[in-house]
């Protein structure tokens, strides 16, 4: 299962050191730019979610995700972006962990969603 785009928001705003509001924000500033653009590289070219997909969460067009993404071909490096994904794959399991946890604490643990 690939991680979220949540999750991986979250895990470059960490690998580059900026606040997760600033990557997800509006600011057309170079700080906030290039994270965001190494989050959509990985998010589309690293993980596989779809520009329009990517776009939607970022409240951006999806050409802009493509220029954006393509843009980072070639300056993020393999090893950045596996190391992205791992802590987003990470981040994800914990976030769905808890998920469960809240499920289970308030519904029972025999809470059977498909019923």
């Amino acid at each position: 299962m690939k991680p979220t785009l949540k999750a991986l928001a979250q895990a470059t705003a960490t690998y580059c050191d900026i606040p997760y509001e600033e990557l997800v924000g509006r600011s057309r500033k170079r700080t906030a730019s290039d994270p965001r653009h190494t989050f959509w590289y990985v998010a589309r070219h690293g993980v596989g979610h779809t520009l329009s997909h990517i776009g939607r969460w970022s409240d951006r067009d999806h050409t802009a995700v493509m220029y954006g993404a393509n843009k980072m071909i070639g300056r993020v490096s393999s090893s950045t972006t596996r190391r992205i994904i791992e802590e987003a794959t990470e981040l994800d399991q914990l976030m769905r962990q808890r998920v469960r946890d809240e499920v289970n604490r308030t519904w029972g643990t025999n809470y059977d969603p498909k019923r």
